[in-house]
């Protein structure tokens, strides 16, 4: 006996199943969407800050580098270039102007040395109280003295001085009123120097930030990591830049 009732269609619950998988689908992409969308800002947040970041310690460098290019005009300014050369034919003189410059090298606590130097990079006069008529033609600072254009403050890399602490010089030439360059001053930066200015920032999870000279060696980091301070770092990114 047949029922008197028709049989459900059976294609409702396949479509029900389509449509319940489709809906999962686009929740799915939205979601994908989303934390696309979420990544992105994110990048662009964490680029933005490392720019600003750059730009502020960019801008103290260059502050802190004019107040040593003030130290080292003050030095040259006064100088007669025939001063320039060791030994001295005139000792009081001589002790006048060492005195000056141990005087200003006490200015700032980064300074590790100020000196003056002759055209062959012979230390004529210097705070130090040693090294004077020794030859440091080899160091980087010398060849960079004497670059064109000679009027401007040369920073070179850093190096480990005689007394074993490592620093960064820079310095500025001494010129004759026809533009000669017949020595230079010279100042010794110890490296607590650019430490300094990435202590002032405010630490960030996840933001490394480093100060590296042109031979890619590490002069300060945040975090702080002072058994790399000195040490080249063997970067293709570094190298490009």
């Amino acid at each position: 006996m047949q029922s008197p009732l028709p049989k459900a269609p059976q294609w409702k619950p396949i479509y029900t199943w389509i449509i319940a998988i489709g809906f999962l689908v686009l929740v799915l992409i939205a979601s994908g969407v989303e934390s696309w969308l979420s990544y992105r800002n994110a990048i662009g947040k964490t680029a933005e800050q490392t720019q600003t970041t750059s730009y502020l310690i960019s801008e103290w460098l260059n502050a802190s580098f004019a107040l040593t290019r003030h130290i080292l005009k003050d030095v040259i300014e006064d100088i007669d270039p025939i001063e320039i050369r060791y030994p001295t034919e005139d000792q009081d003189r001589h002790l006048k102007l060492t005195n000056s410059l141990i005087n200003k090298s006490k200015s700032d606590p980064t300074i590790q040395f100020l000196g003056l130097f002759d055209a062959q990079c012979t230390v004529t006069h210097t705070s130090l109280g040693y090294n004077l008529g020794r030859n440091f033609k080899n160091r980087d600072y010398c060849r960079l003295a004497f670059q064109e254009p000679v009027n401007d403050l040369k920073i070179g890399p850093m190096f480990v001085s005689s007394d074993g602490r490592m620093n960064v010089t820079i310095s500025l030439a001494v010129l004759t009123p026809s533009q000669q360059v017949v020595g230079f001053a010279l100042v010794g930066l110890d490296l607590s120097f650019f430490q300094h200015w990435l202590d002032r920032i405010q630490p960030t999870e996840g933001l490394v930030v480093s100060i590296f000279d042109a031979k890619q060696q590490l002069l300060a980091r945040l975090p702080p990591t002072p058994d790399s301070l000195g040490k080249p770092v063997d970067s293709a990114v570094l190298r490009q830049f």
